[in-house]
């Protein structure tokens, strides 16, 4: 299940609420990265945030509907962790497909002997995200707590 590679406190809601304003897709990264417990190595924070903001330079990773999920394969010790953050309206320009705005995100790091589990997992996420009563109660939720639950009760 996807709420088992979550980590406690790697949720947040809102996101990008430190300066106020809208974050940038890399500021928003970032601070997805700094949520994961591998961050608090400078090094593994290092490699993690390289990876990721690589594979976004290759292509967005803004799948539509208000979704996006960055992800990456890094040197890390767990298979694969995720970090989860709603960003405030009007959401964080990451070139979507459908050239929208994305509010969730989704961040997911693998090792790189977890490949299968990575590419699982994204397809885990946009399955999850096509259902629109989970995709709602997703973007509805207001804190770390609500967004956990409707992850945990999604379908």
């Amino acid at each position: 299940m996807l709420i088992d590679h979550i980590p406690d406190g790697a949720i947040r809601v809102p996101l990008g609420t430190a300066t106020g304003d809208t974050p940038s897709k890399d500021a928003l990264v970032t601070e997805l990265v700094d949520l994961l417990p591998q961050s608090r190595d400078a090094n593994a924070r290092d490699r993690i945030l390289k990876a990721v903001l690589h594979r976004e330079k290759q292509m967005s990773t803004g799948i539509g509907d208000g979704i996006a999920v960055p992800h990456g394969v890094a040197d890390i010790d767990d298979d694969l962790v995720v970090s989860v953050g709603i960003a405030p309206e009007p959401g964080v320009d990451f070139q979507s497909i459908d050239k929208q705005p994305a509010r969730a995100f989704f961040l997911l790091v693998a090792k790189p002997a977890a490949r299968a589990l990575h590419m699982q997992t994204l397809a885990t996420i946009a399955r999850m995200m096509q259902n629109v009563d989970t995709r709602a109660a997703v973007l509805a939720a207001t804190d770390a707590d609500q967004l956990r639950s409707a992850l945990a009760h999604a379908r």
